[in-house]
């Protein structure tokens, strides 16, 4: 690799705004497709089933994670949040796997044996997040989760000859975590200038 290469740090091309819902990408898939994305949630699909079915199956059983993942969600973001670890609404979106759900503990300081809590928690803050949804955080999860990157490599060509010169790696933002305000947000920050 050229000396002269150098790393690079770049925005994610991508628009967040404009992620397909979970419906239509199932309605453009055919049976092998469908059974995959079934055995990737974890269940085994028979394949004499119609598509629609599968479709239906499929549907029902991402809206009970959805609903398990946010009680999970809800209760630790009341364990986690205080006047030191304020709250915030965001939409997540994960860059470095587009369509994947992210399950996490995030013990922080106040964590498991963290310095707020020196005995630890007798369970520690766990979320389940999706891309496109919104879901509430503590300030400190927040923080966290947008300082995270991943690396990969763009390939650099050489001008004249045409040939591989090179592999610059850049680094990406793993996750974006859009900040959702309210009207009532917008005010009270700009009261605070």
């Amino acid at each position: 690799m050229d000396a002269n290469l150098q790393m690079e740090t770049l925005p994610v091309p991508s628009d967040v705004s404009e992620s397909i819902p979970l419906e239509q990408q199932l309605k453009g898939m055919n049976k092998a497709e469908l059974i995959k994305k079934a055995g990737d949630l974890g269940y085994e699909v028979d394949g004499s089933l119609t598509n629609k079915v599968i479709v239906e199956n499929i549907l029902k059983i991402d809206a009970d994670r959805k609903s398990s993942a946010q009680k999970a969600n809800e209760e630790s973001f009341a364990m986690a949040v205080n006047e030191e670890d304020p709250p915030i609404e965001v939409r997540f979106f994960n860059m470095e796997s587009a369509n994947a759900d992210v399950e996490f503990a995030y013990a922080g300081k106040r964590g498991m044996f963290g310095p707020v809590n020196k005995n630890g928690y007798k369970k520690c803050p766990k979320y389940h997040l999706f891309p496109g949804e919104k879901v509430k955080l503590a300030y400190s999860v927040y923080e966290h989760l947008t300082s995270l990157t991943f690396m990969t490599h763009k390939t650099v060509f050489d001008p004249v000859t045409g040939m591989i010169q090179g592999n610059i790696p850049i680094i990406k933002p793993r996750f974006i975590l859009q900040p959702i305000f309210s009207k009532e947000d917008i005010v009270n920050i700009n009261k605070n200038k």
